[in-house]
């Protein structure tokens, strides 16, 4: 490998950083028995995978950083991974169990005859592991250029996300959900938007996760909620009879403060909070616990519905979705999207919607033969861009009353009623 303060020799070398993928979550379910047999194992298909010319060091815990010889370019270097991968992953057997692991790795290579700087390197490959870790665990990420700008481009949005969330700079927009049969606007969906100053908008899928990292999802998710219900209780005083639906992470629905939240907002709507629909994703209702069944019920108490989001995402068990009392099934947008494919799929929901007595949202509806299949289906209330896009409070009286004057003209002119206003 050359000395520590020289230069790679003649040929390119790569460096790897890997780590065991959950292995905390071994050692507390089967005990440090069973996570030190894991290690041993590993260390064991390091040793009969390397070469003698390759070097391995333990940096700790369930982490170790390996130096593999002669690889000349990176196709070279991601076939060694490739090998290394299936070999480390093999179920590893512990007493009676036989244990199935991940291993997430990171590389980066090292040209021949550049400086080595050890520092460096180790900053490349752990840029790489937490990357590849990141995008779902069990993978390989190479380090290159677009790495290194993504890792600064999330620097930078990690500090802006913190000084926006301080100035309260995140806004609510709403998009607009139809009823097909009545062709009114039932509710709409409050969503978040962040405009920065000198990026312009910065979509939700960036800065959800990164909040979500840091921590602060639980404060903006409950900004979300009350910002919401004072607008419900603006346009209700404006005499538009419609409701709000408000997306609530797994994470938020764990949580306290967002109870106490629910708690507090009843009162202000004197005792009657049905206008208001939480949106749990369906991955929530999976492997549920009392706490969860039990603030479900609270809710439903409360008065609160309570809608399944981004249905037919998960694992869709039927079994658990029917003892829960839900109000609302909403139809994931990639579904709509790949009809007349998807119909078998979206004709099975719709029927067990109405078996529970559960309304279906049908999300992202763009086309007109989208519109026309849905409402074949008496599918109950329809979303997308079909008829809106998302949009600030003030806009919102307007459209609506753009899009339910034009329905009056009858279900004939549906299609038509369905234009942009804005």
């Amino acid at each position: 490998m050359g000395d520590l303060d020289g230069t790679c020799p003649d040929l390119s070398h790569g460096a790897l950083l890997i780590d065991v993928d959950k292995f905390k979550s071994i050692n507390d379910t089967y005990g440090h028995e069973a996570g030190d047999a894991v290690l041993r194992a590993v260390g064991e298909r390091l040793r009969d995978h390397l070469s003698r010319d390759d070097m391995v060091v333990r940096m700790g815990g369930d982490e170790f950083l390996i130096f593999v010889s002669a690889v000349p370019d990176e196709t070279s270097l991601q076939d060694r991974v490739a090998i290394l991968r299936e070999a480390l992953q093999a179920p590893v057997r512990v007493g009676a169990l036989h244990l199935d692991i991940t291993i997430s790795i990171g590389s980066t290579l090292l040209r021949a005859g550049e400086p080595m700087d050890w520092l460096e390197i180790y900053r490349e490959v752990d840029l790489a592991l937490y990357a590849a870790k990141r995008s779902g665990r069990g993978r390989h990420c190479h380090f290159g250029q677009a790495l290194e700008e993504s890792e600064l481009e999330r620097k930078w949005l990690e500090v802006e996300i913190a000084r926006t969330i301080d100035a309260e700079a995140f806004k609510l927009h709403f998009q607009p959900r139809i009823d097909l049969e009545r062709g009114i606007v039932t509710s709409v969906e409050a969503l978040l938007r962040w405009k920065h100053p000198t990026k312009g908008e910065i979509p939700p899928a960036k800065f959800v996760p990164l909040c979500e990292d840091m921590g602060l999802i639980d404060r903006l998710g409950l900004f979300v909620f009350n910002e919401a219900c004072r607008q419900l209780v603006i346009w209700q005083g404006l005499g538009l009879q419609m409701g709000v639906s408000i997306n609530v992470s797994p994470r938020q629905f764990a949580q306290d403060d967002f109870m106490q939240a629910c708690r507090r907002a009843k009162a202000e709507f004197r005792g009657d909070p049905s206008a208001i629909e939480l949106e749990i994703t369906e991955s929530s209702f999976l492997g549920h616990d009392r706490l969860f069944a039990d603030r479900i019920n609270e809710l439903k108490h409360l008065g609160y519905k309570i809608a399944i989001d981004d249905f037919g995402t998960g694992y869709s068990n039927l079994a658990y979705i029917s003892r829960f009392p839900v109000d609302c099934i909403k139809i994931d947008r990639s579904f709509t999207a790949q009809l007349p494919s998807s119909a078998p799929l979206m004709r099975l929901i719709l029927a067990l919607a109405s078996q529970i007595g559960a309304k279906v949202v049908a999300e992202g509806v763009e086309t007109d033969a989208q519109l026309h299949w849905l409402r074949q289906q008496n599918c109950d209330q329809v979303q997308g861009f079909y008829f809106s896009q998302a949009v600030a409070s003030e806009m919102l009286p307007r459209l609506i009353r753009g899009i339910e004057a034009r329905c009056l003209a009858g279900p004939a002119n549906m299609n038509a009623a369905f234009e942009k206003v804005l």
